[in-house]
């Protein structure tokens, strides 16, 4: 199962499992928070690094075997397997609440 990713109000490049945002709610004493649900898109000239958490174009010179992180699906040659065709833009507003384990839809 996928986990379920979020955009902060504030940060508009990033998002982060419910998680994340739960510990930020810890430090700065929040019972709720208001997020974007994020939603898949895929693109066709670009790609998503998942170890390094940045979008580029494919072709990119320093996008694989000169990445140190670089491990082919296969374990010997090709692709990556923190390479996906698959972006994230903003969904829907919700709010996180401690101790929900489903965020509710802002009306």
């Amino acid at each position: 199962m996928k986990t379920k990713l979020y955009f902060g109000l504030d940060d508009d490049e990033f998002c982060y499992p419910k998680q994340h945002f739960l510990e930020e709610m810890d430090i700065d004493d929040l019972t709720g928070l208001e997020v974007y649900e994020a939603e898949r898109e895929g693109m066709s000239d670009f790609f998503w690094c998942k170890e390094h958490s940045f979008c580029a174009e494919r072709g990119m010179a320093d996008c694989g075997r000169e990445c140190n992180e670089y491990e082919p699906r296969n374990g010997k040659s090709g692709c990556c397997k923190h390479h996906t065709n698959q972006v994230y833009g903003y969904g829907k507003k919700v709010i996180i609440k401690k101790g929900d384990h489903e965020p509710t839809e802002r009306l």
